[in-house]
């Protein structure tokens, strides 16, 4: 039979029945105190990871520069998303335009509205 580690009232939450003991334990191991020596190997995974990545779009985009059908692809989806931007951005300027003069429009002094 295992052996079973006595709690008290005080050293357990009253929503769980989780001994307090474990619950420090999980505590500690999700935060921990880190040593200077920990700090810096895990800066230089992070650092080899980010390596990982550049090299590998780098790779990526030699293939696609060896390839002229891709870059041709690539060329023309970069023109459309300008023409696409160049026309929203003229599409908003009419909108302004259009509020600006339903803006501008004076309403009769005697406060009818429209033409009598």
């Amino acid at each position: 039979m295992a052996a079973v580690i006595p709690t008290t009232p005080a050293s357990t939450s009253t929503t769980s029945n989780t001994p307090a003991w474990l619950i420090a334990v999980h505590s500690a191991k999700l935060d921990p105190v880190k040593t200077e020596e920990q700090k810096k190997k895990e800066k230089r995974l992070i650092r080899r990871k980010e390596q990982r990545k550049r090299r590998k779009a780098r790779k990526l985009q030699a293939k696609l520069e060896n390839n002229p059908m891709a870059m041709l692809e690539k060329r023309k989806q970069r023109n459309i998303r300008r023409k696409e931007a160049r026309l929203e951005k003229k599409r908003m300027e009419i909108e302004n335009q259009i509020g600006e003069e339903k803006a501008n429009v004076q309403k009769p002094a005697d406060g009818t509205v429209g033409r009598q």
